[in-house]
């Protein structure tokens, strides 16, 4: 059986030729590398137009003035596969993440809460705080400049040193 499938003028033909679907996650020995564990990502990329000034930067700073940007906002999450296979679905991220670029889209970032000093930096934050399950945000006001925000990731002593105190040591 085959489907047709039309969009912006271009066809491309679906079959429904089976592939098989592993029913957990593949480990590393089955990719053929050393027994490691592995980690599941995704990412969502969003965009939006804003204005915005830096009101805390020196006169005379050019983003002290009222300008704007075509900004990028890649959304990462990580986590176990759940039954579908999935970390989450696009569509949930897009119901949470959605929601938050409406807010942002065609405004002035300043008259937001949260967003009155509007740094790459405090868009990410502003972000990520209002992201469940949310791994890492990086926020691009153009193709060169782009900031990020994650959970710090502890080292290895501070991991050692929770296993002895669960372990009353």
């Amino acid at each position: 059986m085959k489907a047709t499938l039309k969009k912006d003028n271009t066809e491309k033909v679906l079959s429904n030729e089976t592939h098989e679907v592993p029913t957990r996650p593949a480990s590393s020995e089955s990719l053929g590398r050393p027994a490691t564990k592995l980690e599941n990502r995704i990412s969502r990329t969003y965009h939006f137009e804003s204005a915005h000034h830096l009101p805390l930067v020196p006169d005379g700073h050019k983003c002290k003035r009222m300008h704007g940007h075509n900004y990028r906002v890649d959304i990462v999450m990580q986590g176990e596969l759940d039954s579908r296979g999935f970390i989450k679905d696009f569509a949930e991220i897009d119901d949470q993440v959605l929601p938050l670029i409406r807010k942002v889209d065609h405004r002035v970032l300043n008259d937001i809460e949260g967003l009155e000093n509007p740094t790459a930096e405090t868009i990410a934050a502003w972000f990520f705080q209002r992201i469940p399950a949310c791994e890492k945000v990086r926020v691009y006001e153009n193709d060169d400049c782009w900031a990020e925000i994650s959970e710090a990731k502890s080292n290895e002593f501070d991991r050692v040193v929770r296993i002895l105190h669960k372990a009353g040591g």
